[in-house]
């Protein structure tokens, strides 16, 4: 038995021992391209399988799914989600919804797209050889153009869903234990301590990076830095990103809280 499967199974033990459930409704995620999405998503996995919660991926990878006829509840993950993914939530079910920082998805994205993605479209690779091809400063403005984030996210609107809780991915980066902690609560979901911090180990960025700390950066890697903040660096070197951003997002900066 490997690792990944040792745990699930000692977990699985545990639980069934506490006869500890989740709530008896759907929950729900709701991220957004480069909104720390694969990162979610393998917690989440870990606890819908403790819980015995179905998980249903939407508008991305749906290798890792589970659907069980013995399962009665799901856990929806949206990963690419947009408002009206978020209106389309029931007002009984809980969940929550993941954002960040937009001018380090301008960052992420760009270093993303022109190493790590995966490339399934032709605009991808067309998208991909563009960035390769061109300085760097030239393709974090051509990313302008290109970054879903920012559709995503126009007009999000916050605060009027009490069911759905609202969280920074920076706030989350500061202290994983005490935002994980939050969003479980939020989901009614009571997982023991000591099991969410092995949880929260298997998914930390050491783990999915290969072995770097955070802040050690690899380019070339879809975990690259694992850090909030990135923007001040590329933004101080050129000022014409800083400017070509400001112009056509700078307004989602208040919006989103972060200005």
């Amino acid at each position: 038995m490997n690792g990944i499967a040792q745990l699930n199974w000692s977990l699985r033990v545990a639980w069934n021992a506490r006869r500890t459930l989740g709530p008896k409704v759907n929950c729900y995620y709701l991220g957004h391209h480069k909104c720390a999405t694969n990162w979610i998503r393998r917690f989440l996995w870990h606890v819908c399988e403790l819980t015995r919660f179905n998980y249903e991926v939407h508008g991305g990878d749906q290798s890792s799914n589970i659907s069980l006829p013995d399962r009665r509840y799901t856990f929806y993950l949206y990963v690419n989600s947009n408002p009206q993914h978020l209106d389309s939530v029931p007002e009984e079910c809980p969940g929550f919804h993941l954002f960040r920082d937009p001018r380090d998805v301008l960052i992420s994205d760009y270093y993303s797209r022109r190493y790590s993605h995966r490339v399934e479209h032709g605009w991808a690779q067309d998208l991909r050889e563009c960035l390769n091809t061109s300085s760097l400063e030239d393709g974090l403005l051509h990313m302008l153009d290109h970054t879903a984030y920012y559709k995503q996210i126009e007009g999000w609107r916050f605060g009027g869903r009490p069911n759905i809780l609202e969280v920074k991915y920076e706030d989350l980066l500061n202290d994983e234990r005490r935002v994980f902690g939050k969003i479980l609560q939020h989901l009614q979901i009571g997982l023991p301590e000591n099991h969410l911090r092995k949880i929260i180990a298997r998914c930390s960025f050491k783990v999915l990076s290969g072995g770097r700390e955070r802040g050690q950066e690899d380019p070339t890697h879809h975990f690259r830095k694992g850090v909030a903040g990135n923007w001040k660096e590329y933004f101080s070197r050129f000022d014409s990103v800083q400017r070509a951003f400001y112009s056509r997002y700078g307004h989602l900066l208040p919006a989103l809280g972060y200005e």
